[in-house]
């Protein structure tokens, strides 16, 4: 059997607003996904924006 390594991935603890977490939560359920998906979607677009072309 052969085995493929696992991506590594991190886990951050964060500090939102109730108004940023209210948010947060209803986009997630807007797209019917887990909070933690739209925030990684975020992440993923912001650093989409940030990378030189």
């Amino acid at each position: 059997m052969e085995y493929e390594p696992r991506p590594a991935t991190a886990a951050y603890t964060v500090k939102l607003s109730p108004d940023d977490l209210a948010w947060l939560f209803e986009e997630a359920e807007r797209r019917d996904v887990s909070p933690s998906t739209v925030m990684q979607e975020l992440v993923s677009q912001a650093r989409e924006r940030s990378t030189p072309r």
